[in-house]
């Protein structure tokens, strides 16, 4: 089928990009390039620069193209950055979206696959790990825009027959993550220490996420495109893990061990959060496989051959 991927030049993007080419579909990738970068886009894959708040861009890409599918991870992307400028988020995660869906509407396109949040939706949930039945709770422009988005979902396909799908995934890392663009600490973490500076822990380092490797997020879209589920669904590993542990973890595997530094807690950061996944298990046939270890252990080896 003919995909597209919006922020396929990104993080994740390009390893969806990648998957799909290996799996024989012919892929679209359509980017502002203000996050990923052009050289990870594959060359077997079609790029478009273009962004997703520019009606007329978008409507070049779809009166050229006949997609069977879109996978919309095109996005501003920093949580901390929408408490900044809330407009600006809003353009780009909400009124971007909406230009998607209805370009989708015009073109009936068959799937429609949101990347959406399970970090930072659910707020300080009662339960851990989180399941889907929980009340959203966000508390952020960034959450706030990506739980809006979800609402559209349901109305287009309730209203005019989209199959529609929210992924809310959890921390996603691995190779290809830009410690400065989209600020994962694991990318982070492994940057400065090969650039010889000592990692920055903020706050008491007790916060804990659901790190989650690429290819079992790649692997969970890939399935949300084939299946017919709908609504949203959790992609985690179920498994809390502090900040402090986690660097214990990449000094360990790197062996080099610089002494931290502690900064500041960040105001309102979330304390706790894993997620539970049964659902996607249930409806995607998906849970992830990689070891939180052993994912680690290969974006080492990528960051160490890859940064200057």
């Amino acid at each position: 089928m003919k995909v597209l991927v919006t922020g396929g030049a990104g993080f994740i993007g390009s390893h969806v990009v990648d998957a799909l080419i290996q799996r024989g579909d012919t892929v679209v990738v359509f980017d502002d390039l203000s996050y990923g970068k052009r050289i990870n886009v594959s060359k077997k894959a079609t790029f478009v620069k273009g962004s997703i708040t520019n009606t007329q861009s978008i409507k070049r890409l779809f009166n050229k193209h006949k997609f069977a599918a879109i996978v919309h991870l095109a996005a501003q992307k920093n949580a901390r950055h929408s408490i900044d400028d809330p407009v600006f988020d809003a353009e780009q995660n909400i009124i971007g979206s909406i230009h998607l869906l209805e370009q989708a509407r015009k073109q009936k396109v068959k799937r429609f696959v949101f990347i959406s949040t399970g970090g930072v939706m659910y707020g300080e949930a009662k339960k851990i790990p989180t399941p889907e039945t929980e009340p959203a709770q966000p508390r952020s422009p960034y959450a706030i825009a990506k739980r809006s988005v979800e609402h559209y979902l349901e109305y287009y396909s309730e209203v005019h027959g989209i199959s529609t799908i929210a992924l809310r995934l959890a921390n996603v890392f691995g190779p290809r993550q830009d410690p400065a663009g989209e600020a994962g600490v694991v990318a982070i973490f492994m940057s400065m220490l090969l650039k010889g500076k000592p990692p920055i822990i903020f706050g008491d380092g007790k916060q804990t996420r659901d790190y989650i490797y690429v290819d079992d997020a790649v692997n969970a879209i890939l399935r949300a495109i084939d299946k017919s589920a709908e609504g949203f669904y959790n992609i985690g590993v179920g498994k809390q893990t502090s900040v402090n542990q986690l660097y214990g973890k990449i000094a360990k595997i790197a062996g080099i061990h610089k002494k931290v530094r502690h900064g500041k807690a960040v105001s309102g950061e979330q304390r706790t959060s894993a997620l539970s996944s049964h659902r996607a298990k249930k409806a995607l046939g998906w849970e992830a496989t990689v070891l939180l270890n052993k994912g680690l252990a290969t974006t080492w080896e990528w960051f160490s051959e890859n940064t200057k």
